[in-house]
């Protein structure tokens, strides 16, 4: 399965984001999450099980299955 986010709220992910990269294991959301912040020169990276809603409210996307 093949995981992608999907932008929720257009103003906060343009203003705070600069990249997504997902690298998922098979079989559910549990890997990495890596996002490159307006202003940050390294990425915040979070490792484990992610919800589809995990990162909406801070950063304004949703991880979705294709």
């Amino acid at each position: 399965m093949n995981y992608s986010i999907k932008i929720t709220n257009e103003e906060l992910f343009n203003n705070k984001v600069v990249d997504v990269d997902l690298d998922f294991h098979k079989g559910g959301m549990n890997g990495d999450v890596a996002i490159q912040v307006v202003g940050e020169k390294h990425e915040r990276c979070h490792s484990g099980e992610h919800g589809a809603n995990d990162y909406e409210d801070e950063f304004g996307f949703i991880i979705i299955s294709e």
